[in-house]
């Protein structure tokens, strides 16, 4: 199985980027952002009953409709790979997923080079993988599926696109800029913030739909009625690494769990899905001892 990219382009906007558009301060959390690349591929199987598909004519959809989704112009690269769909996905392999990235995710070009890049890559079945990469310094997680939301809805020729139509105005508002700090990762002294390669172990969990409903109402409790089905699965996954910690190194190893949470819905007044951004927050979990000598501390804060 191999991806070969066979064409790149840069989409330019539809219409002349607006004066007061051509330049964007970052706000206080972008400052403090990584220099990376907030990532993610789609894939979408053949669903024409027959088998065919027209490849180009969809490629010419998802480049037009990019074209009226942005105002800096977006890098766009068209790949296939000799292989179904199928057999990417029925075992996933991580070093292969980045492939159907259009960059790197470490990449630094998340700081000089374009904002937005987009990869399709077609399949023999007729399937195709979008993996859609944002610089890290004006997009997070939420703002990276606000604009997909917008994208798709454009390109399915919906009349709601202007619901989720980004904005940027997190320096505007809540988090504004400190301009010893300009438009990168320095802190006040100037050092620089830069990604770490470290060694480390991931692995995949599928939970389908009956099994997270079931993991909510077992985790339900006097202070936590309704858990959400992240903190039903965060708790279990967490649950079960302190007791394979416990198993093979004692049980009085202290274990932390750490989760960024979207601010959006949080802050008064609440901002709106559609602004774009580093509007996060960083809360953490750390647990000491057990039995009646476990000691749980929570702390939550803002970057800034």
């Amino acid at each position: 199985m191999k991806i070969e990219v066979f064409h790149r382009e840069t989409i330019q906007p539809s219409s002349p980027t607006p004066h007061h558009l051509r330049s964007f301060k970052l706000c206080l959390m972008d400052q403090h952002a990584g220099v990376m690349y907030t990532s993610i591929v789609l894939f979408y199987p053949n669903s024409n009953v027959d088998g065919n598909v027209n490849l180009a004519a969809e490629r010419k959809n998802q480049k037009q409709s990019l074209r009226r989704m942005q105002r800096q112009g977006a890098e766009f690269v068209e790949a296939r790979i000799n292989c179904s769909i199928s057999k990417i996905l029925e075992n996933p392999d991580v070093e292969r997923l980045k492939e159907f990235l259009p960059i790197d995710i470490a990449s630094k070009e998340a700081e000089t080079g374009p904002l937005l890049r987009v990869q399709a890559t077609s399949f023999e079945c007729g399937g195709m993988a979008i993996g859609v990469s944002m610089s890290h310094k004006v997009s997070d997680a939420a703002s990276l599926c606000t604009f997909i939301k917008s994208w798709s809805s454009i390109a399915l020729g919906g009349s709601n696109d202007l619901l989720y139509l980004p904005e940027f105005v997190g320096a505007s508002l809540i988090f504004p800029p400190r301009e010893h700090l300009g438009n990168s990762s320095e802190s006040k002294s100037g050092a620089t913030f830069k990604l770490v390669r470290n060694k480390c172990s991931t692995r995949r969990f599928v939970f389908d739909a009956p099994m997270i409903a079931a993991l909510q109402r077992k985790a339900a409790s006097e202070s936590v009625k309704k858990p959400t089905r992240v903190e039903a699965v965060s708790a279990l996954i967490w649950k079960c690494a302190m007791e394979a910690s416990s198993a093979t190194k004692g049980p009085t190893r202290p274990s932390t769990l750490m989760q960024c949470v979207n601010i959006r819905s949080s802050v008064l007044p609440a901002l709106p899905e559609s602004f774009l951004g580093n509007l996060i927050d960083f809360f953490a979990v750390k647990v000491e001892g057990s039995g009646f000598d476990k000691k749980i501390t929570f702390k939550n804060w803002l970057l800034c």
